[in-house]
């Protein structure tokens, strides 16, 4: 895996030219010869690498590549410390490499230091780590799996579904689908042999659902019901995947899911969608208030998302305001919660409003899903004549928290 990720880090972060217009003078062939010679080493020999590397820093200490092999190569032979401060170095040299933020952000994780972890991925996440799947993956999984151990589901699902659209993504990023849609907040290592089994299959059934692969899912949700029927998220996690199709069977589940599991406050939290979406505002308004007294403090933004669904749903666009308003103000950074502000404000007659707050989701879904945006740095989509962002408004049929 190490090698994979050293790989990745060789052709993703630092796939430019290495030519470099230094003065004509008699240091320039010794450092462009410690400089091939380093890159010619770099796969094979890591530590033989990283000594010509720091040879090279030495007479150009302003090579903010060379500070990013040099990074790359420290990580592959486990001297975090040194890798952190060669990917520092780099960064603060050139701010504007995406990967080389995440991989800093990885090789801050392997230190134990995960909030600085995860503020260095989000940062590459927001300039661009997209040249390579496989990299993006490794990078947005350890993201994932710390907001995973944090109980940070929604959070962390944002990480995963941004993977669903590749093929040939690890076992590891399945196995994470399984912890969130389970509500499981570990790491799956650490889970007995029997339990790991139970992810493994919630995580191959949210897996397909993700990436649209009906058949699939379906026979892995059917499997893992006869399984698991008794087994605490199983039905939640069905009921998410009937949500955008059969409420009532939806609703079913999630009721199943109480039984078993009465404090389960994302499942009172699915359920007043659906009793907003059948316009049964006070089923909804009182799931959510339930839900409240239950729920984190860091999940105050999605109850008040939440009501601001059923208000609107009910036609009472101001009291959707003010809960929409509230849950943009403790989670600005959720792209859709500004979306469903601006349908708010567009009800209100606000048109300078929702024009803000259209713009603002724009940017937002640029920074961290390019793919969804067309004519996006990275994006690989076009617009429609039409269209104002084809695939990538949120599915007004399925809550945030579940997508």
């Amino acid at each position: 895996m190490i090698t994979a990720l050293f790989r990745l880090c060789v052709t993703c972060v630092l796939a430019c030219p290495l030519l470099f217009a230094w003065a004509a003078d008699e240091s320039a062939p010794t450092f462009e010869h410690l400089q091939r010679q380093a890159l010619s080493l770099i796969d094979s020999d890591p530590a033989q690498a990283a000594t010509l590397l720091q040879q090279a820093l030495a007479r150009h200490h302003s090579w903010a590549q060379g500070w990013f092999y040099l990074g790359g190569a420290l990580y592959r032979l486990k001297r975090f410390d040194e890798s952190v401060n060669a990917f520092r170095k780099g960064t603060k040299l050139d701010p504007g490499i995406g990967p080389a933020w995440a991989f800093l952000g990885m090789a801050e994780h392997e230190l134990k230091r995960d909030d600085q972890a995860l503020a260095d991925i989000r940062r590459g996440e927001s300039i661009g780590i997209y040249k390579d799947p496989q990299f993006e993956a490794a990078a947005r999984l350890v993201a994932a799996n710390i907001l995973i151990r944090r109980s940070l589901f929604d959070q962390a699902l944002e990480q995963v579904f941004s993977l669903a659209k590749y093929p040939d993504m690890p076992q590891e990023a399945r196995n994470a689908a399984g912890l969130i849609v389970l509500t499981i907040p570990k790491d799956f290592s650490d889970l007995p042999a029997a339990k790991q089994k139970l992810v493994q299959l919630a995580g191959e059934a949210q897996w397909a659902a993700m990436s649209q692969q009906s058949e699939r899912a379906v026979a892995a949700y059917t499997r893992l019901l006869t399984d698991y029927p008794n087994e605490p998220g199983v039905h939640y996690a069905h009921g998410l995947y009937l949500l955008a199709g059969n409420g009532h069977e939806a609703i079913e589940e999630f009721q199943t899911e109480l039984r078993i599991n009465p404090t389960h406050w994302p499942t009172m939290l699915a359920s007043a969608f659906l009793f907003s979406r059948g316009g049964n505002t006070e089923a909804a308004l009182a799931n959510i208030g339930l839900a409240r007294k239950l729920a984190p403090p860091a999940y105050e933004w999605l109850c008040d998302a939440e009501a601001g669904r059923a208000y609107m749903t009910a036609g009472k666009t101001d009291e959707a305001i003010i809960q929409f308003e509230n849950a943009v103000k403790l989670a600005p950074q959720y792209a859709e919660l500004h979306h469903f502000l601006e349908q708010a404000y567009k009800s209100a007659g606000r048109k300078a409003d929702a024009q803000r707050e259209s713009e603002v989701f724009m940017k937002l879904k640029t920074q961290q899903d390019p793919h969804a945006v067309p004519n996006a740095p990275g994006s690989h989509k076009r617009a429609g004549p039409d269209s104002r962002v084809e695939g990538s408004e949120p599915p007004e049929q399925v809550p945030h928290h579940q997508r």
